[in-house]
């Protein structure tokens, strides 16, 4: 007997023929065919988070893609011993029902080849792990690696890491992803770690989500899955500034840089008079800087100019930063310098004439997004448009009631400040202590003016239809003196006129100018009858009467009645 063997390895996963020749003494050359049948045999495998219990589950032992002849006879789980498992026709499975499971564990798979008493062996494993996963936060100028961690896994399982992204494709089927598998230091311990071109990460949303799905075979039907999600968070490199708009000298301006999308402190956050220029931070006497240390991936530096800035002026934020290649990454930071002009203080007389108080912003370099009035009482506002940088507006009051008040104009510079101009207007008038004076035939009537002034005591006249009367027989005339803002003149009738009159009362503003208002004294006839009888007499059912006459209708007595007693 010679026997000669064919070793293929792996064996093929198709059903062969194989033929065997040799040559006999006289030459002649004879063959003998050997068949190859591909057996398709493979365990299903369990894998569960480590510290969690599985129940009521299986695993199973399969054959397929046999010929009816060639079976595995017996296949079965082995227990220690084949026993009594079961013959299998195509198509068919066995499966191990396991009711509760909280560890590792391996069972043995035997497909036996009833002819030959050849058999083969599988394992499947139930594989509790450990798995975890890092968050990234990341910056795309340079390749990028995620990692997913399996740890505790048992020394019969091979471990499979499939990357997926947000819409379930394999990431590894794409351009821009590899993926990779090491050990780690620990037993046990397997580090999947997928890397990102820079290309791939620019496309990457603000955040980003990966999932790392971990089975126990590279078939990905034959075995359960557990996943992992990580957040991948990308950066941006945004330089933000913010400017000044202030009023003409102001000092302690600030200003401010911030840089966001850092990983680590930039090399250099400086403050520069010009592009290029010196750094301002060493002028102590003029500029004062505070830079904040890096937090939430931002730096932020303020510039302060203790000096009075009087013209619009510039300054530059350089900023240099080695993991984004950022040298002397110069911003420009604008402080704009406006002037106002206003009205300062307005005399005016209550309920005159109407006030127009006005305001002018000038040096104008970003256009007002609002102009307003506030303060004191209603007006009517009328803004212009900006000629020659300059915004005018004004506040007309058609006439004053208050004795003072103070008015602002503001003018509103987008994402800055309101510039705020303060006008008063002091309010002189002349009001009567009354609407109007009654008087009744025979009795004294006394008259008041009161001049309410922010300026002092005025001088004070009285006249009737144009004619000075105060200095007249039977007037009685007294100026008054100012306590507080109110100075009272008097003017005493004695008798009191018997027809309605209109007295004036007049007093000189600040400016000389004389104004005056109009006191109202109305003639009321108020009489009562009488009766007389003789004495010894008795009166029954008789009246007494109290009467007024020649009076307006607005005018009459309120409440008119007899007095008994009260």
């Amino acid at each position: 007997v010679q026997t000669s063997t064919l070793t293929i390895n792996p064996s093929p996963t198709s059903d062969k023929s194989f033929t065997c020749y040799s040559v006999k003494a006289d030459g002649t050359e004879f063959s003998t065919v050997i068949e190859y049948d591909f057996i398709h045999f493979y365990t299903t495998k369990l894998i569960a988070r480590e510290g969690t219990t599985l129940s009521n589950v299986k695993i199973s032992c399969k054959i397929e893609e046999f010929s009816d002849d060639h079976v595995c006879n017996p296949l079965g789980f082995v227990h220690g011993t084949i026993g009594s498992q079961n013959i299998l026709t195509a198509g068919q499975s066995v499966e191990l029902n396991i009711a509760s499971i909280s560890s590792d564990h391996v069972e043995e798979c035997l497909c036996a080849d009833g002819a030959t008493l050849n058999d083969y062996r599988l394992k499947a494993s139930i594989d509790f792990i450990d798995l975890s996963s890092e968050d990234k936060i990341f910056i795309p100028i340079a390749d990028r690696d995620f990692i997913c961690r399996a740890s505790k896994v048992g020394s019969d399982s091979s471990l499979n890491f499939v990357w997926k992204n947000s819409n379930n494709e394999e990431l590894k089927t794409l351009t821009g992803y590899s993926e990779s598998l090491s050990a780690g230091t620990n037993a046990g311990e397997f580090i999947s770690t997928l890397t990102v071109t820079p290309s791939v990460l620019s496309g990457f949303g603000t955040t980003e989500t990966l999932t790392c799905d971990v089975y126990l075979d590279t078939n990905l039907s034959r075995s359960t899955s557990i996943s992992e999600t990580l957040t991948a968070t990308k950066l941006s490199y945004v330089v933000t500034v913010t400017g000044a708009e202030v009023l003409k000298d102001a000092i302690n301006v600030m200003i401010t840089c911030e840089v966001s999308g850092l990983l680590t402190e930039p090399g250099g956050m400086v403050w520069l008079s010009s592009s290029g220029g010196s750094d301002v931070s060493l002028i102590t006497s003029d500029y004062s800087v505070n830079t904040s240390p890096l937090n939430a991936h931002t730096k932020r530096s303020v510039l302060t100019i203790i000096k009075a800035t009087s013209t619009t002026t510039s300054y530059f934020c350089s900023i240099t930063s080695s993991e984004w290649s950022k040298i002397n990454d110069e911003h420009q930071v604008t402080i704009n310098v406006y002037e106002i002009e206003k009205t300062n203080t307005v005399y005016a007389r209550q309920n005159g004439a109407e006030v127009v108080l006005s305001c002018t912003l000038k040096n104008i370099v970003v256009t007002p997004t609002s102009v307003s009035w506030s303060g004191g009482e209603s007006g009517t506002k009328n803004t212009g448009s900006v000629t020659n940088n300059e915004l005018s507006t004004t506040y007309t009051l058609s006439s004053v009631t208050s004795t003072s008040a103070t008015y602002t104009c503001s003018f509103d510079v987008p994402g800055t400040y309101s510039f705020a101009s303060e006008v008063t207007v002091y309010g002189i008038s002349l009001v009567p202590s009354k609407s109007y004076y009654l008087g009744i035939s025979g009795t004294p009537v006394t008259l008041e003016c009161r001049l309410v002034s922010e300026g002092g005591a005025g001088a004070i006249r009285w006249t009737e239809a144009g004619t000075t009367v105060h200095d007249r027989s039977g007037y009685s005339f007294a100026p008054g003196t100012m306590t507080s803002t109110v100075q009272t003149s008097t003017l005493t009738i004695n008798p009191s006129p018997t027809s309605d009159k209109s007295f004036t009362c007049y007093s000189v503003k600040a400016d000389g100018t004389e104004f005056s208002t109009v006191i109202e004294y109305d003639f009321i006839h108020f009489y009562t009858t009488k009766l007389i009888a003789r004495e010894g007499t008795t009166l029954s059912n008789v009246k007494i009467s109290c009467k007024i006459e020649e009076f307006s209708d607005d005018h009459v007595c309120n409440p008119l009645g007899f007095v008994h007693g009260t």
